[in-house]
């Protein structure tokens, strides 16, 4: 049987020397260090661009940091908007107010749900895995937006400090149910 050659050497499970030659000649044992190793045991070489769990991390946390970004911006101007139409329907009756409180309600709801999607949206194949640990940091990213976001509603004086806890409660439980939809149930 022909011994396949290698796209990346291999290497000493204990010195990590290149044993391609050992190898390719059938041998066993380590000529550097003496160690006998079997084929399924042996490492092979790193290359530049190789994908490891610190570049993954990084790669994610930048993809992370620049849709955050965007979502803050995004969820800041729908609240922003949202209160000064408030705002300007003070006048009308209380009997249709309740409509409109409600589709201000949907609207931010909406909203966490497209906070969640967008930010859950193809992290898997940036930082090239998934699983629970992505899917935590994502919801963390998440909350993090919007926490930044009802601040600085709330800095602006548009949304008092009651409504803004519930305002970042409700969409950050929405947003973080779509992170967990995207990242673990759709990658099964």
């Amino acid at each position: 049987m022909p011994i396949p050659r290698f796209v990346r050497h291999p290497l000493c499970p204990e010195c990590r020397y290149d044993l391609i030659a050992t190898v390719d000649a059938g041998g066993s044992v380590c000529p550097e260090c003496g160690c006998a190793f079997e084929r399924h045991e042996l490492l092979h070489e790193v290359r530049p661009g190789d994908w490891t769990v610190g570049r993954g991390m990084r790669r994610v946390a930048v993809f992370l940091l620049v849709r955050g970004i965007v979502c803050a911006l995004f969820w800041t101007a729908i609240v922003a908007g949202l209160s000064a139409l408030a705002v300007a329907f003070d006048a009308v009756p209380k009997a249709t107010r309740w409509g409109i409180e409600l589709v201000c309600g949907l609207t931010i709801i909406a909203t966490g749900a497209s906070i969640g999607y967008f930010m859950a949206k193809d992290t898997a194949e940036r930082a090239g895995f998934a699983g629970m640990a992505l899917a935590s940091l994502t919801v963390f990213a998440a909350w993090t937006v919007i926490f930044v976001s009802v601040t600085a509603v709330e800095l602006m004086g548009l949304v008092g400090l009651g409504s803004g806890a519930m305002l970042m409660c409700v969409t950050g439980l929405v947003s973080a149910g779509w992170i967990v939809k995207v990242l673990l149930i759709d990658e099964v």
